[in-house]
């Protein structure tokens, strides 16, 4: 069990949620596609929790499409993600922007939790899977790190992005 497996040391693991619950686990074109669907649909629960959510992408050879596997809810400045077999990507949301008097702000010029950057923890759960991450902002701007090529990226903001059309149903559900 390697260190994305476990929550951060004193910090109690993440619980799982259902994907019904935000009408996830449809399959989308690209892994992009999936996680915005994805963080348009978490970031209000994350916010109005103050605590981070985050999923992991997987690959359905059969229809080549991608889609959320598992999604988890953590606390504040965390949140662990479990799967099993093969993976793409993860993504996940950070908390509210709080002051440093721990008032819940909407300004992140009055940021005290370093919400608008990747923390260490992010970057080690990245390298452990070597796989792409997408962190979201609490304003919506979203950014990647790709630790197969240590190479950050700036997105977009889920504000101002169209919902993607998805490629095939969520196991019971509609497209």
């Amino acid at each position: 069990m390697g260190r994305a497996d476990r929550a951060p040391p004193s910090k109690p693991p993440s619980t799982p949620l259902n994907l019904a619950t935000y009408n996830l686990g449809a399959e989308f074109a690209t892994p992009e596609q999936a996680i915005l669907d994805a963080l348009k649909k978490i970031q209000g629960d994350s916010l109005s929790l103050n605590k981070e959510i985050g999923g992991v992408i997987k690959y359905n050879p059969d229809t080549g499409g991608y889609y959320v596997s598992t999604l988890s809810l953590g606390g504040k400045d965390y949140v662990t993600q479990t799967w099993r077999g093969d993976i793409v990507a993860t993504f996940h949301t950070h908390a509210a922007y709080e002051t440093a008097q721990g008032v819940v702000t909407t300004d992140p010029n009055l940021d005290n939790t370093n919400a608008d950057n990747w923390s260490r923890q992010d970057i080690d759960s990245a390298e452990d899977r070597n796989v792409p991450s997408i962190m979201l902002r609490p304003d919506g701007r979203a950014a990647s790190y790709d630790p197969r090529t240590d190479t950050y990226s700036e997105l977009w903001n889920i504000h101002e992005q169209a919902a993607p059309q998805p490629t095939a149903p969520a196991p019971g559900g509609q497209p």
